[in-house]
């Protein structure tokens, strides 16, 4: 079981996506904090009286700049890709200068206007915060596939036009392939690596280019049937012909390849199944 748990730890994740969407999800972080302190007034704030407003909106604002500053920061460090472990670790890292960045804050704005109630230490205030993270995380979660879905629909709706050959680039743009885009089958991430799957003459042939599929599918999505249906899984819809499971988890299968291919929960079935009819 431990070394079930450790191979979790280890497990990496692509976090450009977070990175893409993270002028939304910061917005998102702020905007609800701001609801959520003027909705219930936790933590005895209704005792700023008429300075509440004013104190709720300065905290809420903090939400907002401290995320989009740390995920642009991740961003341009190239923290791309990460195990679980090193995402926890990071974190708690962010949790803690949020709080002591707005405990500061806050306790600034009380004395600015002389308001010598309820002035928490900064272990009650981050007790509270870590508090509210265990909500607002797994809602980022949740909205960071909403945009990227909402995202994926509007580039299939716009009327491209089909490109037969195509360069791929590696994440460093010192290798390339060039492949036939209508001949791609599907791809999937192993660590820093894509696996591209491609049909080339009735026989399936794998190349391998280290990249993330978010950049991979910026170039491949102009071809309408290349369709990112998982977070480590892109595939060409022509070439699958049934969906499997159920409300649980839906898999895309293929003929020509052994594997059932995991799709997001966000997408329904009856999406799924018009892409591949």
């Amino acid at each position: 079981m431990l070394k079930s748990i450790k191979e979790k730890l280890r497990k990496q994740i692509d976090l450009e996506v977070f990175f893409s969407n993270k002028l939304y999800l910061s917005a998102f972080h702020g905007i609800f904090l701001f609801i959520f302190l003027n909705l219930f007034k936790p933590f005895k704030l209704v005792l700023l009286k008429l300075h509440f407003y004013g104190y709720s909106a300065l905290i809420s604002v903090l939400y907002f700049i401290i995320p989009l500053f740390f995920l642009s920061l991740c961003q341009k460090l190239k923290f791309n890709k990460s195990s679980i472990l090193k995402i926890i670790l990071t974190s708690i890292l962010f949790l803690c200068v949020l709080c002591v960045i707005t405990w500061g804050f806050s306790r600034a704005y009380k004395d600015v206007f002389l308001l010598y109630v309820n002035k928490l230490s900064l272990f009650r205030f981050s007790k509270y915060s870590f508090s509210m993270a265990l909500i607002t995380f797994p809602l980022i979660y949740v909205i960071n596939d909403k945009i990227t879905q909402l995202k994926s629909k509007k580039k299939v709706e716009l009327p491209i036009i089909p490109i037969e050959f195509k360069t791929i680039y590696s994440e460093n743009k010192k290798e390339t392939l060039n492949i036939k885009i209508s001949n791609i089958v599907y791809i999937t991430s192993e660590g820093n690596y894509a696996c591209i799957f491609v049909l080339e003459n009735s026989t399936l042939k794998e190349l391998i280019l280290r990249n993330t599929l978010t950049k991979i599918m910026s170039q491949v999505h102009e071809n309408t049937n290349i369709f990112r249906c998982h977070k480590s899984y892109i595939v060409n819809t022509k070439f699958m012909n049934n969906i499997s499971g159920n409300s649980r988890g839906y898999f895309y299968e293929s003929d020509i390849i052994s594997i059932k291919i995991p799709i997001s929960r966000t997408y329904k079935k009856e999406e799924l199944q018009q892409l591949i009819s």
